[in-house]
């Protein structure tokens, strides 16, 4: 286990357990000026949009947490730890997108 990975895994978590908690903010307490306000302006239904947005936020702390813990264990080689947590992570843009698109009419 490298010095390198050990470090790599703890800025990760740290970054892990803000989207965690942002995104419980805005799913579980609705706190929607967390998001900045043109990304919200046309939205309708705050209630979905900040329980859409909130969950994949959340998700997206989670998909980090669990690599920074692979990271740190070094349970796999850095190239798939890097394909996992790029794919993943891209994935979940395109579903934040699709939110964006569903709730707002659009990215502003």
């Amino acid at each position: 286990m490298s010095a390198g990975m050990i470090l790599f895994g703890i800025i990760v978590g740290i970054v892990a357990l803000l989207f965690i908690v942002l995104g419980w903010q805005i799913w579980i307490k609705e706190k929607i000026e967390l998001i900045h306000s043109y990304h919200y302006e046309r939205v309708e239904d705050k209630k979905g949009y900040t329980k859409a947005m909130g969950i994949m936020v959340f998700l997206v702390g989670v998909v980090l947490f669990v690599d920074a813990l692979l990271a740190v264990f070094n349970l796999f080689p850095v190239t798939i730890l890097g394909a996992i947590l790029i794919g993943t992570l891209f994935i979940m843009t395109i579903v934040l997108i699709v939110i964006q698109g569903k709730y707002n009419g659009g990215m502003f």
